[in-house]
């Protein structure tokens, strides 16, 4: 029989969905942003799924004098998910604690630590998931751009994300989104089509060229990322790398709402069958918090840990560029 848990569920110390949003963005990361997490009631199971005939059909809506209504017929298709479990421990001495009491807040310090980590190994995750050449093949899916956006002088920004689009629409999807990296969107700032584009727009501080940008490419936004990854293993010189890298890039459709049937490229999917919600709230928590005792070294354990998948909905809502800079 297996014995029940002695570790304490700290709630104090979870963290919400908003939380686990603005934690993320703090750091760079945009896992969040572009596969909108969704809390779900088990830890297996499957999601609605539009029909990929009902993404745009344009139903009848005429009604004849004396005649009935036409009715909605519309049903989802299902689609399988399995949230697998991730987390992390830091141990807390008690002589530490003792010793460190009045110039830092050591558990804090720690939970900061440990949500850190989980988020980049999330993060690490995300942008595999949605830079994977095996799911984004082909010409309507994926294109390489001729000319990098790193080359100032004659690269081609607009036309290479306004054909991205063009793509999506003959799949019947309309984007509303780039995903790119700081790197990336800085050469895309730098070219000479972008400049001279925008050689009229007296105020160059960022929000103004961010809002002159988005309406110059016809998007609701721009998703950039931050965030490094150290590829080395913990025994070797450390060798850094941005987690998005500059080569690719995407043009997508991401969800804007919680609505599950809403159709976007992907979604995260999160459980916590054993502490969904916060004490006192409604609020779900993205990541639970627990401490139990290790007598064995006079100390507690602070452990964070999550149950989540990543599921690609649907391909066709996504379209990769690569080739996208060189530096």
């Amino acid at each position: 029989m297996v014995a029940p848990s002695t570790a304490i569920n700290r709630f104090d110390l979870g963290i919400t969905i908003e939380e686990f949003n603005l934690v993320a963005n703090q750091a760079g990361f945009i896992g969040p942003s572009v596969l909108r997490p969704m809390i779900v009631r088990e830890q297996s199971g499957n999601i609605p799924k539009v029909p990929d005939n009902e993404l745009s059909s344009v139903p009848e809506t005429a009604r004849a004098p004396g005649g009935a209504y036409k009715r909605d017929t519309f049903e989802f298709d299902s689609l399988g998910y399995t949230c697998s479990e991730h987390g992390r421990e830091v141990p807390l001495d008690d002589a530490t604690l003792a010793v460190y009491a009045s110039t830092i807040d050591a558990e804090a310090i720690a939970v900061r630590r440990m949500t850190h980590q989980i988020l980049s190994r999330y993060e690490i995750d995300v942008a595999a998931a949605v830079y994977n050449t095996s799911v984004w093949t082909g010409a309507s899916l994926t294109t390489t751009i001729a000319t990098p956006w790193s080359t100032h002088a004659s690269s081609d920004p607009i036309n290479n994300i306004q054909a991205a689009k063009e793509k999506g629409i003959a799949l019947g999807v309309e984007y509303n989104s780039l995903v790119c990296s700081r790197r990336q969107l800085w050469h895309l700032l730098q070219s000479a089509q972008l400049l001279a584009r925008m050689s009229d727009v007296r105020n160059k501080d960022n929000s103004t060229v961010k809002s002159a940008l988005l309406e110059l490419l016809d998007l609701d936004q721009i998703i950039v990322a931050g965030g490094l990854k150290n590829t080395s293993s913990q025994a070797q010189t450390a060798a850094y790398s941005r987690i998005w890298g500059i080569d690719k890039a995407m043009v997508c459709r991401v969800a804007m709402t919680d609505d599950p049937s809403e159709v976007c490229i992907g979604r995260t999917i999160l459980w916590n069958g054993d502490g969904a919600g916060a004490a006192g709230t409604e609020q779900a928590l993205a990541l639970l918090t627990e401490e139990y005792r290790e007598e064995g070294v006079r100390g507690s354990v602070i452990r964070g840990r999550n149950w989540r998948g990543l599921k690609i909905m649907f391909a066709k809502c996504g379209h990769l560029l690569s080739n996208v800079a060189e530096s």
